[in-house]
């Protein structure tokens, strides 16, 4: 039987990656130069609330063609349930 010893480099790297600082590297990578409308891409576009299970995750709204989407809307992400830090980690080890 193995036990978790502080020394593995498996053990708690998900706990150290903070979900706040992975959305806010996501946001960047995704819109470089700020917030569009997938649809229009209009950059008329105002925050409007949060996904009810990812709170960190913002839905908006298209104030030039009425569209909402969020964080993840028109990428891989969109629709999966894994949280974020997961998926960062991931990306990460794949590059």
């Amino acid at each position: 039987m193995t036990t978790k010893s502080s020394t593995n480099p498996e053990i708690g790297i998900l706990e150290l990656i903070d979900p706040a600082k992975c959305y806010e590297f996501f946001r960047e990578k995704k819109w470089p130069c700020g917030i569009c409308c997938p649809k229009c891409t209009s950059n008329r576009v105002k925050k409007n609330g949060h996904k009810r299970n990812a709170p960190l995750c913002r839905n908006y709204k298209c104030n030039n063609c009425g569209c909402r989407f969020n964080d993840f809307t028109g990428t891989i992400l969109a629709r999966k349930h894994h949280p974020i830090r997961v998926w960062i980690v991931m990306l990460y080890c794949s590059r």
